[in-house]
């Protein structure tokens, strides 16, 4: 769904960031790529707070302790607010305020008057935040560049979803932070710790799979790591994977596709999105990555995934 209201280019928001104070919200469990831009525009325009609503997410919150970033829970009081890598708006009560979104997912939901900056074709929000940043004529510095560099790292999962643009603005972030890859990967801690090798391995012993019209679609229930898991699952020779995990009721349902997958007309935030309107959910997420939230049964709502999953194979 397009947002409704007034549509800008990055240089363009950066330069409206510039008439006044703002705070900046990111998504509930907030991710490192949304973290990484939320902070990259905070240090570079002055603004007061970052509001994560939830909190962060395991990845997000070792970056901030490792760059010193401070995020708070609590909606502070602002006049305008900058809603970043946040795809289902209606998470966040903004009434009576003056609100602002960039990002590069299609806005889920119904959408409110704002004015936004929304460009799918970007494979990261960081990297149309240092769009935002260089459009307004301000300079990324260099823990802001490795913050950066590292949300897109993490967003491309290592670059295999990135684009001809991706690899230049990383170029660019790179030569200001004066690091490099193995860098990053050591600093943000890309490499899995033995929990999440056990989570991996549980998974995969816990997959269960179908064969439709030669795509495989694979779901398994794990306790954390489900990303990861999902990812893994994919690598291991899954078009489609789905991964849910029971937080105190709550469950949550991580999914990726192959590129097979993608290429045979998939699409995870419609897959999504009609099981979290059964299950009266939300989700969100692009084209080979997305999540879904809401209460049920894990594996009620692992089969809605795979039975919507197989309906829409084409070709």
């Amino acid at each position: 769904m397009t947002a409704h209201g007034t549509g800008l280019t990055p240089g363009e928001l950066g330069r409206k960031l510039l008439s006044g104070p703002f705070c900046i919200a990111v998504h509930m469990h907030a991710d490192r790529d949304a973290l990484a831009s939320a902070w990259a525009i905070q240090r570079s325009f002055g603004s007061p707070s970052i509001w994560a609503p939830g909190g962060l997410d395991r990845d997000a919150s070792a970056m901030a302790a490792v760059m010193d970033i401070a995020a708070v829970e609590t909606m502070p009081e602002c006049g305008r607010l900058l809603v970043v890598d946040t795809q289902e708006i209606p998470q966040l009560d903004v009434s009576g305020i003056e609100l602002l979104i960039l990002d590069h997912h299609p806005i889920q939901g119904e959408s409110p008057q704002c004015t936004h900056c929304i460009d799918a074709d970007a494979r990261s929000c960081s990297e149309l935040a240092l769009r935002v940043v260089e459009g307004a004529g301000l300079s990324i510095d260099g823990p802001s560049a490795e913050a950066l560099a590292a949300g897109i790292l993490s967003d491309t999962g290592r670059f295999r979803r990135g684009s001809a643009a991706t690899f230049a603005a990383v170029a660019r972030l790179l030569d200001v932070a004066g690091s490099d890859i193995e860098h990053l990967l050591l600093k943000f801690g890309q490499g899995k710790g033995r929990g999440e090798q056990i989570a991996v391995l549980k998974g995969l012993e816990r997959m269960r799979h179908v064969e439709k019209r030669g795509l495989f679609l694979c779901s398994s229930e794990v306790s954390s790591y489900e990303s990861s898991v999902a990812s893994a699952m994919v690598g291991a020779g899954a078009d489609a994977s789905f991964v849910a995990s029971d937080r105190e009721g709550k469950i949550r349902v991580t999914a990726r596709l192959s590129q097979r997958g993608i290429e045979c007309g998939l699409d995870l935030p419609s897959i999504l999105g009609d099981v979290a309107r059964q299950f009266c959910g939300r989700s969100g997420g692009h084209a080979g990555a997305a999540v879904l939230e809401c209460t049920g049964d894990p594996e009620a709502l692992l089969n809605a995934c795979i039975s919507r999953c197989a309906s829409s194979i084409r070709g």
